[in-house]
């Protein structure tokens, strides 16, 4: 074979992979038409990474400082002093410099409530209560029968 401008022979050239792999490719490329749907997702695709790579990824805002209490005031400092040497919790100081004692109606209200003026009170109720219905405290707190205390009925239970 001889190569038409020149009259030298034209040695046939051996195709190799990268040959057939752009063969491959023009054949596609031939074979299907351009989607301009996805030649617009591509385009909106680079447009978004440039804007959201412009971004910094840590915010801006400076991180709030860390709660600090506000100091404790003298009249709260003498009430749980008060309330330390009373031997009693600090929120029935005002009621037991008042009365004397606390009403066992407060009590029981407070007891049925729940949660820490419940803890309260049940410590304050041992104390103040005689010595043998402590046990019944015992016996209510243990299964939870908070709604016979304080009540005008009697427990129909025995225990």
């Amino acid at each position: 074979m001889t190569h038409r401008k020149s009259k030298t022979p034209w040695k046939k050239r051996r195709r190799n992979c990268w040959d057939r792999l752009r063969a491959r490719m023009l054949e596609v490329r031939r074979r299907r038409p351009a989607d301009p749907a996805v030649s617009v997702a591509a385009q909106l695709l680079a447009l978004f990474a440039l804007i959201f790579g412009r971004m910094s990824v840590i915010p801006t805002i400076a991180a709030p400082a860390p709660y600090v209490p506000p100091p404790m005031s003298p009249g709260h400092a003498h009430r749980i002093e008060t309330a330390r040497r009373l031997g009693i919790p600090s929120r029935y100081v005002d009621i037991v410099l008042a009365q004397g004692t606390v009403p066992y109606s407060i009590l029981f209200q407070h007891i049925r409530r729940g949660g820490g003026s419940r803890e309260n009170a049940m410590s304050f109720l041992r104390t103040k209560a005689p010595e043998p219905s402590v046990d019944w405290l015992d016996h209510v707190e243990t299964w939870g029968l908070w709604s016979v205390v304080g009540s005008t009925k009697t427990p129909t239970s025995s225990f």
